[in-house]
């Protein structure tokens, strides 16, 4: 959920799961 939005920035390190 936000993987796509979160790819370059991260706005909650919840949604990366592998960073």
């Amino acid at each position: 959920m936000g993987d796509s939005n979160s790819r370059g920035v991260a706005p909650n390190p919840l949604s990366k799961r592998a960073p």
